[in-house]
């Protein structure tokens, strides 16, 4: 009876030791892993902290180029201001120019509107050496009225149809005005006269 119960007492012990050995061992692997957790806290945070002082490094160069970027677009905006205030000045100067030209052109307009009006009455009139004068005036401001430039030839060869010096100039014109789109039957008039006159000789 005595050896089994020291036995039991024997077997108690050693479970007690083994018991207070692993509990040993389960603390020391707890500590182990706190600490194991902590070190990772603490690398977590430094990695975060070196992440965020980068992130705030990007951040700064990143808010230093849009400043230089806005300034150089406000130093570009002012420049096409000062170039587009430049243009505008220029066009209303011009403007004013063309608009002073356009003023006298109409002037200029007028007054050959009145001598062209005159000048075929004394046409109308059979007066062709006055008529011719005033629409060889008329031509010589403004080349690009072709009627005028027909009465001139048809007053200068009505006015002397037999001067034949005439008749290379007013063959010239007929030819210019025709090239012009002209169809006055007058030309062809003046053309078959001038014919016959040059082929009698």
């Amino acid at each position: 009876m005595v050896k089994k119960r020291e036995v039991k007492t024997i077997c108690v012990g050693l479970l007690l030791v083994l018991y207070a050995i692993i509990n040993i061992y389960m603390i020391k692997e707890v500590k182990c892993l706190r600490e194991d957790i902590e070190r990772n806290r603490k690398e977590e945070k430094e990695e975060l902290e070196a992440l965020i002082r980068g992130l705030s490094g990007e951040i700064k160069s990143v808010k230093d180029e849009e400043l230089e970027a806005e300034r150089r677009l406000a130093g570009k905006i002012r420049e096409e201001g000062e170039r587009i205030k430049a243009y505008v000045r220029k066009e209303v100067e011009r403007g004013k120019n063309e608009r002073g030209g356009a003023v006298k052109l109409l002037e200029r307009d007028g007054e050959l509107e009145v001598q062209e009006r005159e000048a075929y009455e004394l046409l109308k009139r059979g007066e062709y050496g006055r008529a011719y004068k005033l629409y060889e005036k008329i031509k010589d401001v403004d080349p690009s009225r072709l009627k005028v430039r027909y009465y001139v030839i048809y007053s200068l060869f009505y006015g002397n149809e037999m001067n034949k010096e005439n008749y290379k100039y007013i063959m010239e014109e007929i030819e210019y005005l025709r090239g012009k789109g002209m169809r006055e039957e007058g030309l062809s008039e003046i053309e078959r006269r001038i014919k016959r006159e040059l082929e009698a000789k």
